[in-house]
C-alpha cells in the first residue's frame, strides 16, 4: 500500500525558496518581510475577486495591523512559525480556497477590536469627567451620593 502524506506547507513557498529553519533573526526577519511585500501586492486582486465592500488602502491596513502585532517576536523560529500560518493564509486566499466568508471575518475581526478600543477610551474619558466634576462640586462625591 501507499502511504499518503499531507504536507503543511503551501507548495508555493517551496516554489519561491522559503526557508523553514531560519539560521539567526534577521534571516527569519527576511522572509517575513517577503512575506508582508507579498500580501500588500495581492490586497487589490483580493478586493476583486472576492468583491469585498473595503477599499485596497483598508485591506492593507489591516495586514499592516497584523504584522505590528508581532513585531515584538524575536525567536526565529516563532516568526517562521508565523511566516508559514501567513504563506497558509495567503495561498488560500489567492488560490480562492477561502470563502468570502472567511475574508469578510479576517477583516471584521479588526473593526471589533478597533470599536471595542474606541469604546474603551471613551469610557474611560466618561469617567475622567465624571470624577473631574465631581471632585469640583462642594461637596464632592458624598453630595452627589446623598441626592442620587
Amino acid at each position: 500500500r501507499q502511504k499518503i502524506t499531507m504536507s503543511f506547507y503551501p507548495a508555493s513557498a517551496f516554489q519561491r525558496g522559503h526557508v523553514f529553519a531560519s539560521k539567526n533573526l534577521a534571516e527569519a526577519q527576511r522572509s517575513s518581510i517577503r512575506l508582508y511585500r507579498r500580501a500588500l501586492k495581492s490586497a487589490p486582486t483580493m478586493v476583486r475577486t472576492y468583491r469585498l465592500p473595503y477599499d485596497v488602502q483598508e485591506i492593507r491596513r489591516r495586514i499592516r495591523y497584523d504584522f505590528e502585532c508581532h513585531s515584538h517576536v524575536t525567536d526565529p523560529a516563532l516568526v517562521d512559525l508565523l511566516v508559514i500560518k501567513g504563506e497558509n493564509n495567503l495561498e488560500e486566499v489567492e488560490q480562492n480556497w477561502a470563502t468570502k466568508a472567511h475574508v469578510l471575518h479576517y477583516l471584521i475581526d479588526l473593526e471589533e477590536k478597533e470599536e471595542r478600543a474606541r469604546l474603551a477610551s471613551q469610557t474611560s474619558e466618561e469617567a475622567k469627567m465624571l470624577s473631574e466634576f465631581l471632585d469640583q462640586t462642594p461637596g464632592g462625591i458624598e453630595d452627589f451620593q446623598r441626592f442620587a
